[in-house]
């Protein structure tokens, strides 16, 4: 079983660990591992069921489209600034601290944006097929839904780090776009995502 879906399990895992009392972690994780898989319809996509899904995606959506609307109005601003400033409408004291600041959160949105840029939000898969409906929010905060072929998805090792990786990226064939899987979203169906995501790190 890939690290990818061993870690999503066991954070599955103690999140129900912490919502129930007196149940060991090893005990949890066994129920779980032995349980029915949880799959459920998706409402989008008739015929499909929900394979993945990560439950923070609308906050990632929000911060990029907070991001969108900050760097508009950085543009409006600071140009603005400058020339009322040069038509004495504006003081300095006033104009340069707003430009200032505005530059400043402006760039603290990309700056966390950078790791909210093209996430999985959704997988969907179709029982029986290889077809599968991807789900991503890009790097201005709209979700985009892509067609793909389970035999062209390739989740590959996103990781020099010292610990297991937050995410790792997946290409298909469907889009130029580098997704990002995190890993602390939620499997539905453990045995279906193995055999499309799974690698050996």
């Amino acid at each position: 079983m890939s690290l990818l879906s061993a870690t999503c399990r066991r954070i599955n895992a103690y999140r129900h660990l912490l919502c129930t009392s007196s149940v060991s972690p090893l005990s949890m994780v066994r129920t779980l591992s032995t349980a029915p898989q949880n799959t459920y319809d998706s409402k989008k996509f008739a015929g499909y069921k929900v394979l993945y899904n990560l439950e923070t995606i609308k906050n990632i959506s929000i911060l990029n489209r907070l991001k969108y609307r900050v760097t508009i109005a950085a543009a409006v601003i600071v140009p603005g600034c400058s020339a009322l400033d040069s038509f004495a409408v504006l003081s300095v004291d006033f104009s340069q601290p707003l430009s200032f600041l505005t530059i400043a959160i402006t760039l603290f949105l990309h700056g966390v944006g950078l790791f909210c840029n093209n996430v999985i939000g959704y997988i969907y898969f179709k029982p029986k097929s290889d077809d599968l409906k991807i789900s991503y929010v890009n790097y201005w905060g709209k979700r985009i839904d892509i067609d793909a072929d389970a035999k062209t998805v390739k989740c590959s090792e996103h990781s020099s780090m010292l610990y297991r990786p937050v995410f790792n990226t997946v290409t298909t064939e469907s889009t130029k776009a580098k997704l990002r899987l995190y890993v602390k979203g939620k499997v539905m169906d453990e045995k279906h995502f193995d055999n499309i995501f799974g690698i050996s790190f």
